[in-house]
């Protein structure tokens, strides 16, 4: 066996702790998997596992049907500021660590930072995962596109020229751009010229690229992870326009709002207006018998009800029920609450006690009627 040199770095706490934490969980044990695990992450970062052309031509790929990467290069920029670090020492192949050694300088960052960002990457799913992910974007495309060609004249199976237009104007865009190059492009490609047309396209563009709004600068569209990094902690659905989510994706938002308030209550109870839904959670972009019918949508899970007998109508939220049943949306709710400053809905009084865990099967009823004053802000947690 050939010999394996020593690792000995100051890495960020909490991502070896997650890192050591999937290795067991894929092999049952970390004795003879870590080193192993870590020497596979540095090879995929430095490029060294035989694959970079594989990506590069997926990528191309990816381009060529006007589909953004997906960030998925920022993988390699996210952020480790601040964070207590912890000494690391595995062993692994002398070369693999020249190889990540050198594409570490690169950056401005430690070797323990740029080998954090290597096993998140890896803990994700690392080159296969992003691979899947690049080409599950081109897929449909691709068919779609030789379902074209080859029913060329048929009428009703060829792609229509709103679609053709849609990838041509996509491809010629990259992954970040502003709306006046976004309308350029509509233009000079599409020749359409009335704000109703643009408008399609730009919606149909901005859903094919999977393009979200930059938080602070208006009128740049930027890749969802590049929203994220900076909107951490706040769920996609709370995070985008409401104008860009469907129906389902408007109902998650509003479960999340008013879940985020109630575990801000000690009670763990909250009741919302429809008038105060439809400003806060839905920014007035729907209308008031839209914002009733989402509101239904919400109440049709265990521990959320929809009180129609009052004017305006109102959502009423109790956590402790939700959490009984619902536990994957009990726990996007306590992470909501946990990592962002605040929500779409606040509440006024913020606390300082943590005493609501993430144990739903704990949970007890607690009364499934919500305060009708909306709670009292209280140690479920505080609303941060």
């Amino acid at each position: 066996m050939r010999d394996r040199t020593l690792l000995d770095w100051r890495v960020p706490k909490s991502e070896w702790e997650r890192f050591v934490e999937h290795v067991e969980t894929e092999f049952g044990s970390t004795e003879g998997y870590l080193g192993r695990e870590a020497e596979a992450a540095m090879r995929e970062y430095a490029d060294t596992d035989g694959y970079a052309g594989v990506e590069e031509r997926v990528d191309r790929l990816v381009q060529a049907a006007g589909r953004s990467s997906g960030g998925d290069s920022e993988e390699k920029n996210s952020q480790f500021n601040g964070e207590p670090t912890t000494r690391v020492t595995v062993r692994v192949d002398p070369d693999v660590k020249d190889e990540f050694r050198k594409e570490a300088k690169k950056s401005d960052q430690s070797y323990g930072v740029t080998f954090a960002r290597a096993i998140q990457t890896y803990r994700n799913g690392g080159r296969a995962a992003r691979l899947e992910r690049r080409l599950d974007r081109v897929i449909d495309d691709a068919e779609k596109m030789l379902e074209h060609v080859a029913n060329e004249g048929d009428d009703e199976v060829s792609m229509g020229k709103h679609q053709r237009c849609v990838i041509t104007i996509a491809a010629d865009l990259g992954d970040e751009f502003v709306d006046d190059e976004l309308e350029r492009k509509i233009r000079d490609v599409a020749n359409v010229h009335s704000r109703k047309q643009i408008r399609e396209y730009r919606r149909d563009v901005i859903e094919h690229k999977g393009v979200e709004p930059h938080p602070k600068v208006p009128h740049l569209w930027v890749q969802p992870e590049e929203a994220e990094r900076l909107c951490p902690g706040v769920p996609k659905e709370c995070r985008r326009p409401v104008e860009h989510l469907d129906s389902d994706a408007r109902v998650k938002r509003l479960k999340l709002a008013a879940g985020r308030r109630a575990a801000a209550t000690d009670a763990g109870k909250v009741r919302v207006t429809a008038t105060e839904i439809r400003e806060h959670v839905f920014d007035n972009e729907t209308s008031t018998k839209t914002t009733r019918e989402l509101m239904r949508s919400a109440a049709q899970v265990t521990g959320i009800g929809f009180d129609g007998s009052t004017s305006p109508a109102a959502l009423q939220v109790n956590l402790r029920v939700l959490g009984e049943t619902e536990f994957d949306l009990f726990d996007e709710i306590i992470d909501y609450r946990d990592n962002t400053d605040s929500g779409l809905l606040t509440s006024s009084t913020p606390t300082t006690m943590d005493d609501f865990v993430r144990k739903p099967s704990d949970a007890t009823s607690g009364g499934a009627t919500a305060a009708s004053d909306g709670g009292e802000d209280g140690p479920w947690g505080g609303d941060k």
